[in-house]
């Protein structure tokens, strides 16, 4: 199938088989309905979990004018000294909800610098990102372990239902149902959860072979001899550190697609993964980054679309409510729903006293806002998942010479869509 499928396209091959086209299909594929709705389940069982543990878990935040102006997680990342503020502060917030908001504040700003060309602008996006969350391990253990948990245990289900069935939509032309794709996901849980902590796991014992030579210095006037002495065994287990490092940054966004694309357990998929990245690195970079700049417009695209669909009826209703509000505003609509805008998809809200009815009508509209923000976010977890799984089968047909439309399909399963053909058993 694989000669067949090399030699089927002359124009391919006249121009070096260019394969990063069929990124751009990732759009499409993310649009699936059933995907959208498998990254809402996730996107709210996360923040429901967020929602609940912020009922106990609160971080300080400086309130100006009624605005989070600051929060924790700046100082931290800002390298300022955490618990003079935590004591200075006198307001409080959810630690998911600060978490939200820095997130977000940090992922927006690597899209636009992304656009805009600036790389030096994403780096230092992700970095801030990594350093939040340092800062919630390092400040809110318990609530980080809890979440971490909760969180990763969710992406795994989803994001692996995801990734399964962009892999067969794009192997096969196919479309994977919602409980087809959550099943699939469900069944391989310790494969897509087993492969980064596997790798995580490795480094960290061999880690261990070198603090147990650490040791050695503690013994009076021989250790630090000996420490000297065993260096070369500490360097060996120092470069398998790196090797699976460099393995791991580069190709953990792939370990998910192998469990998906070919049925690999986890080890496969480690294996596949970091071969990959080693065979192909300027290629895999050169997939990466175009995957990433093309989610970018993607993502303004989407969230353009849902700014118009938002302000557009908010027109029109305005249109027709022109009684006043209880608190004296003429804008009886404004009070109760903000005017939208592209930065701010609820809009700032007007500061006035409200009655029970327009309380509970502004509620409402913000849980409507909200829902298409969760879309929003559905979106842009079906879009990573879906253009990694390209990406996936792309590098695999570099790399492997294997057909693109070669996916591993399960012997049994009760809810899928696809079935294997007596022919493929």
């Amino acid at each position: 199938m694989a000669s067949e499928d090399r030699n089927s396209n002359p124009a391919e091959a006249l121009l070096g088989g260019l394969l990063f086209p069929k990124l751009f299909q990732a759009f499409r594929i993310a649009l699936q309905a059933s995907k959208i709705l498998v990254g809402l389940l996730a996107v709210g069982l996360i923040t429901l979990t967020g929602w609940l543990m912020d009922l106990a878990g609160k971080a300080p935040v400086t309130v100006d004018a009624g605005r989070v102006v600051r929060m924790e997680v700046d100082v931290y990342v800002a390298g300022e000294h955490v618990q003079a503020y935590a004591r200075a502060a006198t307001d409080r917030v959810g630690v998911f909800r600060m978490m939200w908001r820095f997130g977000s504040n940090r992922f927006h700003d690597a899209v636009y610098g992304l656009l805009d060309g600036d790389l030096g602008r994403v780096g230092g996006n992700i970095a801030d990102s990594l350093r939040g969350v340092a800062w919630l391990f390092r400040h809110h253990l318990v609530y980080g372990i809890l979440f971490a948990a909760v969180s990763s245990v969710v992406f795994c289900i989803t994001g692996g239902a995801l990734c399964r069935m962009a892999a067969v939509q794009f192997a096969r032309g196919e479309k994977v149902g919602l409980f087809s794709g959550l099943w699939y996901g469900l069944r391989r849980i310790t494969s897509f959860a087993g492969a980064p902590l596997s790798s995580i796991a490795i480094m960290f014992a061999l880690g261990v072979f070198i603090f147990v030579i650490g040791l050695l210095a503690n013994i009076p006037r021989a250790g630090e001899l000996l420490v000297t002495v065993l260096l070369f065994l500490s360097l060996v287990p120092g470069v398998l550190i790196t090797v699976v490092f460099i393995g791991l940054v580069g190709g953990m966004h792939l370990m998910f697609p192998a469990v998906a694309y070919d049925g690999s357990d986890s080890f496969d998929a480690i294996n596949r993964s970091f071969s990959y990245v080693y065979a192909r690195p300027w290629r895999t970079a050169f997939y990466t980054v175009l995957a990433m700049v093309y989610g970018a417009v993607c993502y303004v695209f989407v969230r353009l679309f849902l700014t118009v669909v938002l302000w557009a009826t908010r027109w029109f209703l305005c249109l027709a409510v022109f009684a006043p509000s209880s608190g004296g505003e003429p804008d009886k609509l404004g009070a109760i729903w903000p005017e939208p805008a592209f930065s701010n998809l609820y809009g700032r809200a007007v500061a006035g006293p409200l009655n029970w009815s327009e309380g509970a009508a502004s509620w409402i509209l913000y849980g409507y806002v909200m829902l298409g923000v969760g879309l929003l976010a559905a979106f842009v977890l079906s879009y990573y998942c879906s253009a990694q799984t390209i990406l996936y089968g792309l590098l695999r047909k570099r790399v492997d010479n294997t057909a693109l439309d070669d996916l591993y399909v399960p012997n049994v399963s009760p809810l899928a869509d696809v079935e294997a053909s007596d022919d493929e058993e």
